[in-house]
């Protein structure tokens, strides 16, 4: 999860697990 708010909450393949993705953090919950 560090990984992915490193990359300006922005999911990585493999800097963020499938749960992390699935909050919507990652793209502000377009995903």
């Amino acid at each position: 999860t560090v990984e992915c708010r490193s990359q300006g909450k922005f999911c990585r393949a493999g800097a963020c697990p499938p749960t992390f993705a699935a909050t919507g953090t990652c793209h502000g919950g377009l995903l």
